[in-house]
């Protein structure tokens, strides 16, 4: 995966995650 930017990077991993907590929280156990 390539990075765009060092400053982005981080954020952009950080806001995936987020994302993905919140749909992950949405599914059925």
């Amino acid at each position: 995966m390539t990075k765009p930017a060092d400053g982005l990077t981080g954020n952009g991993c950080h806001a995936h995650i987020s994302v993905w907590d919140s749909f992950a929280s949405l599914l059925p156990a």
